[in-house]
């Protein structure tokens, strides 16, 4: 797997094999998980569930706000419905932008793009397999947040 040319610039990926090989030996899914706060069988690439529980007690009810509009702020806010803790309309999404996405949305100089391997750019239980380079452009980074965002209906709480 060679990413350089002779310029030291990086070269994009032939194909998702060589990025998803890279990220499976430098983290399991379960180490990846543990560092990012989940439990549970992680090696399961499936998708979980992304309808909220729609019935949450009384009694249990809080109401949530998150800061920030970013993968962070997404990510929490997929967690809490996915388990049930909230429903959609007891989460308060703030952000100084009109969109989620976070630095991927505000940041559009020319040439934008992580310097870091794109699959660092997802989540173990929504994984992104349609980065087209190991160093994502931000349109691509931008375009799976604001998926991720849209899948939990989070627009509406922002």
């Amino acid at each position: 797997m060679q990413y350089f040319s002779g310029s030291n610039r990086p070269q994009a990926a032939s194909s998702p094999q060589p990025v998803k090989r890279f990220a499976s030996v430098t983290l399991s899914a379960g180490e990846y998980g543990a560092l990012s706060g989940f439990a549970g069988d992680l090696t399961n690439e499936s998708k979980f569930e992304s309808q909220p529980q729609i019935a949450v007690p009384q009694e249990r009810r809080k109401k949530v706000v998150i800061v920030g509009g970013g993968i962070n702020g997404i990510q929490q806010a997929s967690i809490l419905l996915q388990d049930g803790s909230v429903r959609l309309d007891d989460i308060q999404i703030f952000d100084t932008l009109d969109d989620n996405g976070g630095v991927w949305q505000k940041n559009k100089y020319p040439g934008c793009a992580c310097d870091v391997p794109a699959m660092i750019y997802t989540t173990s239980y929504n994984i992104n397999k349609e980065y087209t380079h190991f160093y994502a452009k931000r349109a691509e980074i931008q375009e799976y947040y604001a998926k991720f965002a849209h899948e939990y209906h989070l627009h509406r709480s922002t």
